[in-house]
């Protein structure tokens, strides 16, 4: 008999939705859901296969990830996961000291108002070295318009901004944050540029005049497939070459099925959970 798993909390577990189809089978079930994080959902007296779920039919099959069973497991154990978290945070709070930034305390979210979709994720940073990382593919200059949508306390934009490109625009749903990131800009130390946050709604925001546009999973398909049909429109009457930098990419169908922008790579690392891919329209 053959019993599923599921997981238990998607967004806790990120990485989990982007697993490939692997089986394996535990003469124990209840051993093999406790360590991995799955439920079980129906009961096996001899043998059961648990089946490890794909992403949802709105996903691209493309996505793969180095996350494995062992890493999974490794996960579970609570001392090395706080251990980890913890060396995180006070890296990125001395990046922020040595920017004279707040990146890193996050305050309390406020339910999005005028979400024309509502399928705003929940806010999270992407850790410095990850972001600087990734920021390398775009090769940022001096005349790139930069819009980071679901750009929360801004810490993309300051690190755009300390590159020297010509003008960083923030789109921001959450009050708190869009101020919080407003804050961080007339701090930054080593800003070369203008920075700007809008606290609105992504799905009506104006994208004119942007030549890279960065997304970090910030919302739904429904938003993101908006958000991209904006920034088509902004090309017939300013024809110009732009890239696009997706985030932990959830929703890349919605780029698939963008006619206009051109799949160009992907980027991914085995000492974390995070995935980037990189699409570009050409005039």
């Amino acid at each position: 008999m053959q019993t599923r798993y599921r997981i238990k909390d998607r967004k806790e577990h990120m990485a989990d939705a982007y697993l490939p189809p692997i089986t394996a089978s535990f003469r124990r079930p209840h051993i093999a859901a406790s360590i991995f994080g799955y439920q079980q959902t129906e009961q096996s007296e001899i043998m059961t296969t648990v089946t490890f779920p794909t992403p949802d039919q709105t996903e691209s099959p493309a996505i793969e990830r180095f996350t494995t069973p062992w890493h999974l497991f490794a996960r579970r154990i609570t001392p090395l996961r706080s251990l980890v978290k913890r060396l995180r945070v006070r890296r990125d709070a001395h990046i922020d000291r040595l920017w004279n930034v707040d990146t890193v305390n996050i305050p309390d979210a406020v339910a999005p108002g005028g979400v024309q979709h509502g399928d705003s994720e929940r806010y999270e940073s992407i850790w410095y070295p990850v972001l600087l990382k990734y920021l390398k593919p775009l090769k940022p200059c001096v005349n790139d318009v930069v819009f980071d949508v679901g750009s929360g306390l801004g810490r993309p934009l300051m690190a755009f901004s300390r590159l020297g490109v010509k003008r960083c625009v923030g789109i921001e749903v959450d009050p708190k944050l869009a101020k919080g990131a407003e804050e961080n800009a007339k701090r930054l130390r080593g800003g070369r540029c203008e920075i700007e946050t809008l606290s609105q709604d992504a799905a009506l925001a104006d994208y004119s005049g942007g030549t890279i546009y960065c997304f970090f999973n910030p919302f739904g398909h429904a938003t993101l497939k908006n958000v991209l049909d904006r920034i088509e429109q902004t090309l017939t009457d300013e024809p110009r070459r732009i890239q696009i930098a997706y985030l932990n990419p959830f929703h890349e169908n919605a780029m698939r099925d963008s006619p206009w922008l051109r799949f160009v790579g992907r980027r991914r690392s085995p000492l974390h959970t995070i995935v980037a891919s990189y699409w570009v329209h050409e005039p």
